[in-house]
C-alpha cells in the first residue's frame, strides 16, 4: 500500500543551462504543450517562425529517483539567485503524479505534485521531520491552512478540493496519530501523537483515544485511572493484578480486610459487599493528573495519568471502620458517600504503620464482635415481639372481617323473606280474582235458556211473530 502526499511545485527559473544559457529546463520543442502528463512549461524564446518552448520534465519514479538529471522543479518558486535550495517534492520518497493546473489545492503560480511513498517510508519519513525536504514542501487543507509532509502523514486529511492525504490507521481513519497504538511515540520536536492531538481534538475525543489505549495495553502506568473504574473495581483487580492501578487497588484491599476481618470467620470478608465508593474514595489520588516519579532533579513528571470522560467524583467517605458488619441490620445503608465511621475511630493507615495501635484494634475488634452478637440477641427479641404484635393485629382484623360477613348474611336472608312474602301476596291476589271471574262467567251461563242467551231468544220471538202475522194477512187475502 501507499501513503498520497501532495505539494505545491515551482520550475527552477536558474541554474542548470543544459542548452546554452542560464534557465533550467529538459527540451526545447517547437509546438506545445509538450508530454502534458509529466511536463510543465517553462518559456517561450524565438521570433515568429523560429519561437521554441522550453519544458521541465516533473517525473519522480517509484524508487523515488527523478527521472530528469536536471532536477529543474522545487518545493518553493526561486528567490532571485542560481542558489534555491531544494528539489523535486517526490524525490527520494515515491512516484509522483503531475496536477496541472494546481487548484485551490496549491499556492498561486504554483502546479501540483502527488507523492505516492510506500507505507513502508512512513516512519523514515517520521523520523527525518527535521529535513527541510520534509517540513518544506506543502498543501493546502480543508481549513485553508498549509501542511508539510510531516503534518499530512501524522494527522491525515483532505485537500482544500476534497483529495485525501496521509496513511489509513487501523480504526480507519487517517493519520499516523489517528492510530492509538501510536499515541505514545515521539513524532514531532520530542512530542508525542498524543501531545500534538490534544491542539487538534476536543477532551472528549482525546479521553477516547486514550481509553482505546489501555484497551490495548492494561499494563501501562499511565492507563490506572482508566483501569479502575466502575463500581466493580476491587473485583476487576482480584482478577486482573498485573493492570497498572491495580497493585494499589489490592494492597489497600488486603490492608482494609485485615481490619475488617481481624480473626477470620471461615468465610470471605464481606467489607465490599457492604462498600459501595470508587476507586478514588478507595485510593484517593489514583486518578490525579500526574504520576508520583519525576524527572531526576527537576519538577517535570514522567508522564500524565490518561483521565477518563467520565472521573470519578469527589470523595467524601471517611474510611474509618471497626469490625465488619458495624451493628446495622443492613449493610447496603453503608453505600455511596455516607461517612463510614464508629466511636473508636480506627484509621486504616495509620494502623498498619503502626503495631502498637494494629494489636489494639484486634482486641477491640473482637470486643465489637461480642458486642454485635449480643445486640443481634436484642434484636431478635425485638423482632419476636414485633410479630407477636403483628399476629394479634392480624387475628382482631380477621375476627372483624367474619363479622361483618355475618352481618352480610342476615341482610341478606332479611331480604330474601321480604321477596318470597311480596311474591306470595301477589299469587293469593290474582288467585282471588281468577275466583271471581269464574264466579261472574257461571252466573252468565246460568241466565242463559236452552243454551241460548236472551238477545238470541228475543231475536227469535221476534221472527216467529213477524211468520206468524204474514200468514195471517196472507190467508185473508
Amino acid at each position: 500500500m501507499s501513503v498520497d502526499l501532495y505539494a505545491s511545485a515551482y520550475t527552477k527559473s536558474s541554474g542548470n543551462h543544459p542548452n546554452g544559457d542560464d534557465t533550467c529546463r529538459d527540451v526545447d520543442v517547437h509546438e506545445g504543450p509538450y508530454a502534458p502528463d509529466k511536463f510543465v512549461f517553462v518559456h517561450t524564446k524565438g521570433s515568429a517562425g523560429n519561437r521554441k518552448h522550453w519544458y521541465s520534465n516533473t517525473k519522480v519514479d517509484a524508487s523515488g529517483k527523478v527521472e530528469s538529471g536536471n532536477d529543474c522543479i522545487r518545493w518553493e518558486p526561486q528567490r532571485g539567485d542560481t542558489t534555491s535550495e531544494g528539489h523535486n517534492p517526490c524525490k527520494g520518497l515515491g512516484e509522483s503524479t503531475l496536477i496541472n493546473p494546481g487548484g485551490d489545492d496549491f499556492d498561486a503560480g504554483a502546479f501540483g505534485l502527488k507523492c505516492s511513498v510506500p507505507s513502508s517510508k512512513v516512519e523514515d519519513i517520521i523520523a527525518r521531520g527535521s529535513d527541510s525536504s520534509i517540513t518544506g514542501p506543502t498543501v493546502i487543507d480543508r481549513h485553508d491552512s498549509r501542511v508539510d509532509f510531516l503534518d499530512q502523514i501524522l494527522f491525515g486529511g483532505f485537500t482544500k478540493s476534497g483529495k485525501p492525504f496521509g496513511p489509513v490507521n487501523s480504526g480507519g481513519s487517517r493519520g499516523y496519530c489517528g492510530d492509538v497504538a501510536n499515541l505514545e511515540k515521539i513524532v514531532r520536536g520530542g512530542k508525542t501523537c498524543g501531545e500534538l492531538l490534544q491542539g487538534k481534538l476536543s477532551e472528549w475525543e482525546m479521553k477516547t483515544k486514550f481509553q482505546q489505549l489501555c484497551q490495548r495495553d492494561r499494563t501501562n502506568p499511565q492507563c490506572k485511572c482508566l483501569n479502575v473504574l466502575g463500581s466493580d473495581f476491587i473485583k476487576r483487580c482480584e482478577t486482573n493484578p498485573t493492570w497498572a492501578g491495580c497493585d494499589e487497588i489490592n494492597e489497600k484491599r488486603k490492608r482494609v480486610e485485615n481490619i475488617l476481618c481481624p480473626f477470620g470467620s471461615g468465610q470471605k470478608c464481606p467489607a465490599f459487599e457492604a462498600y459501595g465508593g470508587n476507586a478514588e474514595c478507595f485510593v484517593p489520588g489514583i486518578c490525579d493528573s500526574a504520576l508520583t516519579e519525576y524527572v531526576s532533579g527537576s519538577d517535570t513528571p514522567i508522564s500524565e495519568i490518561y483521565t477518563a470522560k467520565d472521573r470519578p467524583p469527589a470523595c467524601n467517605i471517611q474510611m474509618n471502620v471497626c469490625n465488619q458488619l458495624m451493628l446495622v441490620e443492613d449493610p447496603q445503608v453503608l453505600a455511596g458517600d455516607m461517612d463510614i465511621s464508629q466511636t473508636c475511630n480506627i484509621n486504616v493507615d495509620k494502623l498498619m504503620n503502626d503495631k502498637i495501635l494494629l494489636d489494639a484494634a484486634i482486641k477491640q475488634a473482637k470486643e465489637q464482635d461480642e458486642l454485635w452478637k449480643n445486640n443481634q440477641y436484642a434484636l431478635q427479641q425485638l423482632r419476636e415481639d414485633r410479630l407477636m404484635r403483628d399476629a394479634a393485629e392480624m387475628e382482631r382484623i380477621r375476627q372483624e372481617m367474619a363479622d361483618a360477613q355475618a352481618l352480610d348474611r342476615a341482610a341478606e336472608r332479611d331480604l330474601a323473606s321480604q321477596v318470597i312474602a311480596h311474591r306470595s301476596a301477589n299469587a293469593e291476589k290474582r288467585m282471588n280474582e281468577r275466583m271471581a271471574f269464574d264466579q261472574r262467567m257461571a252466573e252468565i251461563e246460568a241466565a242463559r235458556i236452552g243454551g241460548k242467551d236472551p238477545q238470541t231468544l228475543a231475536f227469535y220471538a221476534a221472527v216467529v211473530f213477524c211468520a206468524v202475522f204474514m200468514l195471517i194477512f196472507a190467508v185473508k187475502i
